[in-house]
């Protein structure tokens, strides 16, 4: 037996039995649950950051605080806090420890309006005040946009002495000369090429800027219009591009291009309708055997279907095949990586001129087995862009299989990027990288198996197929969550910061569909912050690369290991930059009927 199925038999006999049903008359579901919505950042989308008041504390006794410290200009200094007061409440809230003031803090941000209650020992009341919380830091964000100002200066610490000027730019238009020194710009002084750049970045398009400059003896004003730098392209044309613009359309046209080689030919057991039953038939890919003998599941039509909730429908035309006159070998060694789809096009336009024109991507299935063996290379299974007479395309490329048909698990992995995807799995070449396993299609799925698993509820509401019902943790309700195949409403989002950006995604998983393989069935949390790939909350506790691999059984929510999810438990619901609001998921429980039921903002110790 392989360590993969050791792994997965042991895992199964350890999850919990089904529990009976309880009462569910308190519980709520995605459709009656107490919701809530996110609330714009003040931040400008930048990372998250708690609220920030500016005192030490220390616990006295009558679980009081006392003020040790105030930072000067803080928001405290500026409310009048000073050192020697105590502190009794918090909000609502009495005060009970240095802890509980902190997350306190911590579940506001920069910005909010809180009410602090100070004692008055002489008075023996406690008195309410009102106060705006802070930052802990004001970082800054890059500009929307590049200024082309058109002059190229000198590496002297004399300042910013113009080396020349670009032909055409504003600063030529403005008669600037090679040698003249910019001594000030709108009045502010520079003394370094790097303080002038500075001002630049501040500047917009269109800007009339003011420029004091020393040419030779005489100091002049120079008048400058600035104009915006030409964007860039918008599609990264490197070999393997991931980040996309993501499609939403209901139907992609996708063309299947077979290729051949002088040193390898197409299989001639599997034919054209083979393929196209493989991709784009409907129902009827499932239940037999390919033309090479392995067991199919359906189609990657039939899986998107499934996963889109019949959001996405996969058409196409599977092509004749093309023959190369250069060998794979060739094609693998040439420095330019897009030569081979570039001669392959070559040969289908000059047949019909009009043939690209249809599709919005297209799919390169070339004979034999897989051939590269570095991710770097033409034949190496990947997504990319190319430039084809003016047009930008959209292709993907991946082997036939040789003697047996290639199943749709690899085509099916690198459509997703063809959707604006991301890859979920961890690269072998950074060492330290956590992937999210067997759990979403977008990393491993099933292997090969030709049973792709379902995409995580992150990809499915990247892209629009499933709309997670919004909670807020700090509210007390019993939830009910039916599986995630069931319909698009089936999952929460459990928001860490209430401007989402930093959250939890709830999702049932049960052996259903193209999820027939999954190794468990339960809750899965999966955690987002920022703009960062999600990360999967195993139940088993083993955090880093090895933790969606390991016990594959006890990935899921409940297990032996876990049926609480709380910033006590391992793993932890704390958020890794600090603060947030605190999230107790607490007594998950699996239905005999396959439901998942658990409390939140339950804070049981």
């Amino acid at each position: 037996m392989s360590l993969f199925a050791r792994i997965f038999f042991v895992g199964l006999l350890a999850l919990p039995a089904a529990a009976q049903v309880p009462d569910l008359a308190e519980y709520r579901t995605v459709d009656s649950a107490l919701t809530t919505s996110i609330a714009p950042s003040v931040s400008g989308g930048l990372a998250p950051q708690p609220a920030y008041l500016g005192v030490q504390v220390s616990l006295q006794p009558e679980m009081r605080l006392l003020i040790e410290h105030v930072e000067p200009d803080s928001p405290a200094a500026k409310a009048g806090i000073k050192p020697g007061q105590i502190l009794a409440k918090h909000g609502d809230e009495a005060v009970r420890s240095v802890d509980a003031f902190r997350e306190f803090l911590h579940r506001h941000r920069p910005g909010d309006v809180v009410t602090l209650g100070f004692y008055i020992a002489s008075e023996n009341k406690i008195f309410l005040r009102k106060l705006v919380l802070g930052a802990p830091s004001q970082p800054l964000t890059p500009p929307t946009h590049k200024i082309s100002f058109g002059a190229l200066f000198f590496n002297r610490d004399l300042g910013a002495v113009v080396a020349g000027v670009n032909k055409g730019s504003p600063a030529e238009k403005a008669q600037l000369k090679p040698q003249d020194l910019i001594l000030r710009a709108n009045g502010k002084l520079i003394s370094t090429r790097f303080e002038f750049f500075d001002f630049l970045t501040a500047c917009q398009p269109n800007d009339k800027i003011q420029l004091l400059v020393q040419r030779e003896k005489n100091q002049v004003l120079v008048p400058v219009t600035l104009e915006g730098a030409p964007d860039e392209p918008k599609d990264n044309l490197g070999w393997d591009t991931r980040t996309r613009t993501l499609f939403k359309k209901a139907i992609y046209q996708l063309a299947v291009i077979p290729i051949e080689f002088p040193d390898m030919k197409l299989n001639e057991k599997i034919t054209k309708q083979d393929w196209d039953d493989a991709f784009f038939s409907t129902g009827q890919y499932v239940g037999k055997k390919n033309s090479t003998g392995t067991t199919v599941y359906g189609s990657m039509n039939d899986y998107y279907q499934e996963v889109s909730f019949g959001k996405l429908k996969v058409q196409g035309k599977v092509f004749d095949p093309v023959l190369l006159t250069r060998t794979r070998k060739d094609y693998s060694v040439d420095p330019n990586k897009k030569q081979l789809f570039t001669d392959v096009l070559d040969r289908i336009v000059a047949k019909d001129p009009k043939a690209l024109e249809p599709y919005d991507g297209f799919f390169f299935l070339f004979a034999g087995p897989k051939f590269a063996q570095v991710r770097n290379n033409v034949f190496w299974p990947h997504r990319t862009t190319m430039k084809y007479q003016k047009e930008t395309l959209s292709v993907f490329i991946s082997p036939e299989g040789g003697e047996k048909m290639a199943t749709i698990s690899t085509p099916t992995h690198e459509f997703g990027h063809m959707l604006g995807l991301p890859d979920l799995y961890a690269l072998p070449e950074v060492p330290g990288m956590e992937g999210v396993g067997v759990w979403c299609t977008m990393a491993n799925g099933d292997g090969i198996f030709g049973r792709p698993s379902h995409f995580s509820v992150w990809c499915k509401e990247t892209l629009g197929w499933m709309q997670p019902t919004v909670i807020d943790p700090s509210v007390r309700q019993k939830l009910i969550l039916s599986p995630a195949s069931s319909s698009p409403k089936e999952a929460f989002k459990v928001l860490v910061r209430p401007d989402g950006s930093e959250y939890f995604l709830l999702e049932n998983r049960i052996k259903s569909g193209f999820d027939k393989s999954l190794p468990a069935e339960g809750l899965l949390i999966w955690r987002v912050v920022g703009k960062s790939k999600p990360l999967l909350e195993e139940s088993h506790g083993i955090s880093g690369p090895d933790g969606p691999r390991l016990y594959l059984g006890l990935v899921p929510y409940p297990s032996k290991a876990n049926r609480s999810f709380t910033p006590f438990t391992t793993p932890s619901s704390r958020s890794p930059m600090g603060g947030g609001l605190p999230v107790y998921i607490t007594n998950i429980q699996r239905l005999a009927d396959g439901r998942i039921t658990f409390w939140i903002g339950y804070e049981i110790h």
